[in-house]
């Protein structure tokens, strides 16, 4: 319950443009490693195989919101077990973009589980469209 709340505190804030992002050093690897292990009961309550990569060109250190991001992935990896019925769900990071200074990452949840319907998509993701 404590989490939903703050999700919705969070979510307030953003809407009205007062959600502060941090920038710290942060390693995207362990916060993958964590993400999986608090989830890894729940799937394994519904023998769903949870597996995570991270590609290995990843710095060993970013710049980013280790709150945000962990915030984010756990929703996405709860969602995913939560419509699975069996199979599998996978958490991937890999390398989107890099330059000489900058590395960017890109999160992706994959599973085996019933998907969103491709006429319920649009209605689905509109509310971010428009952002």
């Amino acid at each position: 319950m404590h989490r939903i709340l703050n999700d919705i505190l969070d979510f307030s804030k953003l809407t009205a443009g007062k959600l502060i992002i941090e920038n710290v050093p942060i390693s995207v690897h362990q916060l993958i490693v964590d993400t999986a292990a608090i989830l890894q009961s729940e799937a394994q309550l519904k023998s769903i195989d949870l597996t995570f990569s991270v590609d290995d060109n990843v710095k060993a250190s970013l710049i980013g919101d280790p709150t945000r991001i962990t915030q984010v992935m756990n929703n996405l990896v709860n969602n995913a077990i939560k419509f699975t019925a069996l199979g599998k769900v996978n958490i991937g990071v890999t390398i989107s973009n890099q330059t000489d200074t900058i590395q960017t990452v890109e999160f992706c949840v994959s599973d085996t589980g019933i998907g969103i319907p491709n006429a319920n998509k649009e209605r689905v993701f509109s509310i971010y469209a428009s952002r």
